[in-house]
């Protein structure tokens, strides 16, 4: 049996490779899960979801009408440890907008399609008073006062 010293050499049996060359894969982030949502009503909880790969591994944040969204900005704002959910607890028409998240690396980023949150009233009771009623001749005209209570 011959042996080979550190330099490339060719021995019958096998082949010695004294240098090794790799390459690092990197992709740059594609979101391959989209957050999707309906209409809400007031006091619901709503939970957005988001998933996105690439190398190195995305880190994932989110936005409302364009503008980060922080879960510090409300305690009703929470994400999950890998941020790929967005929950909000107990909305409210002022949680309404256009909710996307992003996902970044070091090659670029990617912006998922829009979410759009409307948060609508719960239902509420119209209550309708007579005020007063007129009568003139063959017709009759009543004055009503609405009052509305919401839940």
């Amino acid at each position: 049996m011959k042996r080979c010293n550190f330099s490339p050499c060719k021995c019958s049996d096998y082949v010695v490779i004294t240098e090794v060359d790799y390459f690092i894969v990197t992709d740059p982030p594609e979101i391959f899960v989209h957050p999707e949502t309906g209409p809400n009503t007031e006091g619901n909880n709503v939970v957005l979801s988001c998933d996105a790969r690439g190398i190195p591994f995305p880190t994932i944040s989110w936005t409302r009408d364009g503008s980060p969204v922080d879960s510090r900005d409300s305690s009703r704002i929470s994400f999950s440890a890998d941020k790929k959910q967005l929950t909000i607890t107990n909305v409210n028409r002022t949680d309404s907008g256009e909710y996307r998240c992003v996902a970044s690396n070091e090659l670029g980023n990617d912006t998922s399609k829009a979410a759009t949150l409307d948060v609508r009233c719960k239902n509420g009771v119209v209550l309708l008073k007579l005020v007063r009623s007129i009568h003139c001749q063959r017709q009759s005209f009543y004055v009503l006062a609405v009052e509305l209570y919401w839940n």
